[in-house]
């Protein structure tokens, strides 16, 4: 009876430690996989939507990534914040930005901090980069600058 105590506890032992290196070896996949999005995203983007609205001519339109970083103007003001990446996910936090007053471009800044507090996913294709929200709406559309 003993030998079948100490065999059903190892047995059980050794199954929690494969489950264990399963989890990690996941882990660093998914880890790598971010890792790898992470430097695709990574760049000088020219905005050519925010929302609806699309942004032509306007060459100071842009997001630039770096890092866990991102930076946002069109122009007058700057949004930065930090920003996290899963699976097709982006989670947008410490989102500040500089609060001058340009007649001509209020209203697009306004927007364009709505919308960036809005985004939750993201979408990498060749040389466009989608942002959407939780519900799937575009909340911009980007063009990879060269």
């Amino acid at each position: 009876m003993k030998h079948l105590v100490i065999l059903l506890a190892i047995l059980l032992n050794t199954e929690c430690g494969s489950k264990k290196e399963t989890t990690t070896s996941e882990e660093n996949t998914l880890n790598t996989e971010n890792t790898i999005a992470q430097s695709k995203l990574e760049g000088r983007w020219s905005i050519t939507s925010i929302g609806n609205r699309v942004i032509s001519g306007n060459d100071k339109a842009v997001i630039s990534i770096s890092r866990n970083q991102l930076s946002a103007s069109v122009g007058c003001n700057n949004h930065t914040g930090s920003f996290e990446i899963n699976k097709g996910t982006i989670k947008i936090y410490r989102l500040i930005a500089t609060e001058m007053f340009c007649m001509e471009l209020d209203e697009i800044e306004r927007e364009m901090g709505t919308q960036l507090q809005k985004t939750t996913q993201y979408l990498l294709d060749n040389e466009s980069l989608l942002l959407k929200d939780s519900e799937g709406s575009t909340t911009f559309v980007l063009r990879k600058n060269s």
